[in-house]
């Protein structure tokens, strides 16, 4: 391929990908740390509260996320064995408060007091 010919196929690629670029979303990801009695440990923007053993709540304001986030967690420590963390509650609202339910279990899958760890993401 001659030279002439490489640079139309690298303007022609860069003419196609613009649009793309143009349109891409900026992501924005937050997380935090939560302790065993439902106290913040790390991270800010959110309310953590312990609602029974192993159960607990994050509550993010009204306007905390344009649209609908991804939420992940892990336990951390090791409260009687090496703690499990589920997801198994999630309200989003754009104006008013999102909310995230979490459940720590061991390896019986009984609920535990434990830390955990979680992160979320959305777009922009």
């Amino acid at each position: 391929m001659s030279f002439k010919m490489s640079l139309a196929c690298a303007a022609l690629g860069a003419l196609m990908l613009a649009p793309l670029a143009a349109n891409a979303k900026t992501i924005k990801s937050t997380g935090g740390i939560v302790d065993g009695q439902g106290h913040i440990v790390a991270g800010t923007g959110f309310l953590a509260a312990r609602n029974s053993t192993g159960n607990y709540t994050l509550s993010f304001a009204g306007g905390s996320f344009r649209k609908v986030p991804a939420f992940t967690c892990s336990g951390a420590g090791a409260n009687g064995g090496a703690p499990i963390c589920i997801i198994f509650g999630f309200s989003y609202s754009k104006t008013g408060t999102t909310t995230v339910n979490i459940l720590i279990v061991n390896q019986s899958n009984q609920p535990q007091d434990n830390s955990f760890h979680f992160t979320e993401v959305t777009t922009h």
